[in-house]
């Protein structure tokens, strides 16, 4: 196993590779114990979380949600900020959090070509679902979502 002691790196972020690199166990363990899997020994899963915090590894959740399929964000598409808007925002990001998901907010200030890009933007970010509240009378961005299998 590796002997120097973890530095950060100053370069780049540090990667499971590294921290692999620096305990001498395997990129698979380094993951199964950075995930908390229950068949990694206690020592191995310390010594790998010691070596992590010393590189100021933060995890790749993008990697993470690649491998997944899924990548835990919710959009919300509303035509602008006012006051109920402003109600349930507060109250779907509540709950979202609470499950596990993260929430993006687009506000399209009333402007059918800002609600046309926000929505491009949202189905590049690959989001596992989209809320929208279209501006009154321009429901043709639901035509560009459902064909998507965006729920």
């Amino acid at each position: 196993m590796g002997t120097d002691s973890a530095k950060p790196i100053k370069d780049r972020k540090a990667t499971i590779i590294d921290i692999s690199e620096k305990t001498g166990f395997s990129i698979a363990t380094v993951s199964r114990a950075l995930n908390n899997f229950p068949n990694v020994k206690e020592s191995t899963r310390k010594k790998i979380l010691e070596h992590a915090q010393n590189l100021n590894y933060v995890p790749n959740v993008a990697a993470k949600n690649l491998v997944k399929g899924k990548s835990k964000i919710i959009g919300l598409l509303l035509p602008d900020r006012s006051g109920i808007y402003n109600e349930f925002v507060s109250f779907i990001y509540r709950d979202l959090l609470r499950i596990g998901f993260n929430v993006i907010v687009y506000d399209s200030n009333n402007e059918s070509s800002k609600q046309h890009f926000n929505v491009e933007q949202l189905l590049m970010q690959q989001v596992d679902g989209i809320v929208v509240s279209p501006i009154p009378g321009d429901y043709k961005i639901l035509d560009r979502i459902l064909p998507q299998r965006v729920p």
